[in-house]
């Protein structure tokens, strides 16, 4: 907290109220990984990395519709009213990703060649579709009622529903104030705020109200703010805009593909570029959107 006191004074901010600022990434492949490093770097460069929170690795894992969370490594332990009562062994973190990204990528592949999806669009239709495993979700050896709808729960891939954190970053207990969202996604930019917004709506979550005109779909700008009396702020950033691309964000899009898995260095170090410059245009409004929810 002292940390980020300092990083507010240095940056001209004076206040007793220091907020909760998150900062979500949405998913979109090699290009959101490479395009966060980006808009990370840039936050450093600016002097604003200290004012957010991060958790760039899983440290817990749960139910947020039920408050039950347990670290990471006592994921597939069994509990029993919040008392461990079977620890299991502990899997490594990167054996648990290797084994699952190599088991997405190749089902991913399979599927575009088997229907013949010649675009990353015609693919994300397809996987939409695909509902994943059918199992009892047991908590603490008994299937709990609130992710219990009939015999068998249906579990699907987060970067298909909303592909961003927003569920994680406005759990109560986080006390977030500020959301600075930056949107990596194929295809339309404002899916994932749009998204958020409306799973608020239905589960009574403060979330401010998201208005996006269709000029602003087709050309979008570097910098959105959204916000409302009793809700977090939200700014959300575009990755391709027509600010950083400078008018031709078809032509940004067309080559930073989802399904490219792997960058040469010149094609890294111009994503690296682009999405930075999305915080140093913007530094001066970031700064002024910290100021207001300090007040």
């Amino acid at each position: 907290m002292v940390r980020v006191e300092k990083c507010l004074k240095d940056n001209g901010i004076q206040s007793n109220n220091v907020p909760h600022i998150a900062v979500l990434g949405s998913g979109g492949g090699e290009r959101a990984m490479v395009g966060l490093l980006g808009c990370i770097d840039q936050l450093y460069e600016a002097n604003l990395l200290d004012t957010c929170w991060f958790e760039l690795s899983p440290h817990e894992v749960g139910y947020s519709h039920i408050g039950a969370f347990v670290d990471t490594s006592s994921s597939r332990s069994k509990f029993e009213d919040g008392v461990l009562k079977q620890k299991t062994a502990e899997k490594d973190m990167l054996y648990l990703q290797d084994t699952l990204d190599d088991m997405a990528t190749e089902m991913v592949k399979s599927l575009l060649q088997l229907f013949d999806c010649e675009d990353d669009k015609e693919g994300h239709k397809l996987l939409k579709k695909i509902h994943g495993v059918q199992h009892h979700i047991m908590l603490g050896g008994k299937v709990h009622k609130a992710v219990l709808s009939k015999e068998h729960t249906h579990l699907e891939d987060a970067g298909l529903v909303m592909n961003s954190p927003y569920v994680a970053a406005l759990r109560p207990d986080r006390k977030v104030k500020l959301i600075l969202s930056f949107d990596f996604s194929a295809g339309d930019p404002f899916m994932t705020v749009t998204q958020a917004a409306e799973h608020c709506k239905q589960t009574g979550i403060p979330f401010p109200p998201v208005d996006i005109s269709k000029e602003d779909k087709m050309q979008p700008k570097d910098f959105y703010v959204f916000k409302s009396k009793s809700t977090p702020t939200v700014i959300h950033i575009p990755l391709f805009n027509m600010v950083n691309c400078k008018g031709d964000v078809t032509k940004w899009r067309e080559r930073y593909p989802t399904m490219t898995l792997s960058y040469d260095r010149e094609t890294m170090d111009d994503l690296i570029r682009v999405s930075g410059l999305n915080v140093a245009n913007n530094k001066n409004r970031i700064l002024q959107e910290i100021w207001d929810v300090c007040k």
